[in-house]
């Protein structure tokens, strides 16, 4: 990657960093699931996590139609801690902590777009994200998908990297997916690429594509454990909403997303 590409993709980034920050208001929308990871993170500051997990599953298990899970996971919680133990319930101020993570995004998705395609390509895709308008407005919301988007790409580098590459290359990849996995549920997911690049990689020596993975998931293994010792549990009640879905939902969601290239022009 030459010094050229480098610097392009950061003018990019920080043009779209720069567009973001001024598209932030002081408010927030009284919907979804802010008001969640708020009151996580102040259980996080105050050490009554237990205390916010049994009141919050009352409230879940005793609703017509449950507004949430029980928790949501504590990755993005424990990034808005320190803003709100510094800022307080300063809107824009948390929201700062999402845009920072949508430059490392940006950043993430250059290097993986470069992995398949010559730097001029990878650079208009890479504007593409940068300047999208649901994306950039996306940083106008104070919840997890930037981070979880930030982190899911960053794996995805990592995961595409590990053929030929060292153990420690093996962690980091496991210790992004964690973080990924930390910010949203769904996370967990991206160890299904991690299995699939290394099994194919040393095809038909599918066996040894196998032990190549358990650097990574260990790693994963390893972090899981620690943050369930730390933080209570009541994310995996997110799973129960996976009950909700319908070919109703699936129709409405992909009809919903074909709208996205249209909104950019």
């Amino acid at each position: 990657m030459s010094k050229r590409w480098l610097s392009f993709v950061g003018l990019i980034t920080l043009v779209s960093v720069t567009l973001g920050y001024f598209t932030l208001t002081r408010g927030q929308p009284w919907w979804d699931d802010f008001a969640g990871y708020l009151l996580q993170a102040k259980s996080i500051l105050s050490w009554s996590m237990a205390d916010y997990l049994r009141h919050n599953t009352f409230t879940i298990q005793n609703s017509s139609y449950p507004p949430g899970p029980e928790a949501y996971p504590w990755g993005f919680p424990l990034l808005l801690a320190p803003v709100y133990a510094i800022f307080g319930l300063n809107p824009l101020a948390l929201k700062l902590a999402g845009l920072a993570f949508y430059a490392v995004f940006l950043v993430s998705s250059a290097f993986l777009a470069r992995t398949r395609l010559a730097e001029e390509d990878a650079l208009l895709l890479t504007g593409v994200l940068a300047f999208a308008p649901m994306l950039v407005a996306a940083n106008d919301q104070i919840l997890s998908d930037i981070p979880f988007l930030a982190f899911s790409t960053i794996s995805l580098v990592l995961i595409d990297s590990l053929p030929g590459k060292k153990a420690l290359a093996g962690i980091a990849a496991g210790a992004a997916i964690f973080m990924a996995f930390f910010m949203r549920t769904n996370g967990i997911l991206l160890l299904a690429p991690l299995m699939i690049q290394l099994v194919l990689a040393a095809w038909p020596n599918w066996w040894s594509g196998v032990k190549k993975a358990v650097p990574a998931l260990l790693a994963f293994s390893v972090l899981t454990v620690l943050q369930g010792v730390v933080f209570p549990g009541g994310q995996s009640s997110y799973l129960n909403h996976f009950s909700l879905f319908s070919p109703q939902r699936l129709l409405d969601n992909f009809l919903y997303y074909l709208w996205p290239p249209a909104w950019t022009f």
